[in-house]
């Protein structure tokens, strides 16, 4: 699941409205079988929430991203989505994955990636290495 810091990726866009912003999340999510929680500042009357997106409103989103980190179960299957740095300490100090948001490609088709701001962990049989230095060298 990704808990996304709404206006703080909202402003590294070229996204003009939350609505729009709570669309394109959504098809993102629905391309890979995934979930999102959008956090807002503020309040708002309407309901954005979809199928596969959860929009929260809260007077202070980085408050209450950071309750909602320290109070999930399963913290290793969260990617947060912020470029604020005391929810991103909260978020690594539980164990999540942190994406910041200008670092964060949320396009829907098969090509999309993301940078992780924390290294990632690969670690590669010695078969998988050895087949990718023969193919490296042109022997398949």
């Amino acid at each position: 699941m990704y808990l996304i810091d709404g206006y703080n990726l909202l402003h590294q866009t070229e996204i003009d409205s939350r609505e729009e912003l709570v669309t394109r999340i959504d098809r993102f999510c629905s391309s890979r079988n995934k979930h999102a929680m959008i956090v807002f500042d503020g309040y708002s009357p309407d309901d954005l929430s979809t199928w596969s997106v959860e929009v929260k409103f809260g007077g202070d989103a980085d408050e209450m991203l950071k309750k909602i980190i320290n109070d999930t179960a399963n913290p290793s299957e969260i990617v947060l989505v912020s470029s604020d740095k005391d929810v991103r300490f909260s978020a690594r100090s539980r164990g999540m994955r942190v994406i910041k948001s200008e670092d964060f490609i949320f396009k829907t088709d098969s090509t999309a990636t993301f940078d992780d701001d924390a290294k990632p962990n690969m670690r590669l049989s010695d078969e998988e290495v050895a087949r990718w230095a023969r193919a490296m060298r042109g022997n398949k």
